[in-house]
């Protein structure tokens, strides 16, 4: 059984997407933390 290159590469894909999501709302929301959170 072959798999396809979508099959292959799904999991990676939607790792990277997490994280470029993630990373993307603490740069927004990173204004609003206590400062004691922002040096975590």
């Amino acid at each position: 059984m072959e798999l396809t290159l979508w099959a292959k590469t799904n999991g990676t894909l939607v790792n990277v997407l997490t994280v470029l999501l993630g990373s993307g709302l603490g740069v927004l929301i990173r204004g609003r933390l206590p400062g004691r959170m922002q040096r975590i």
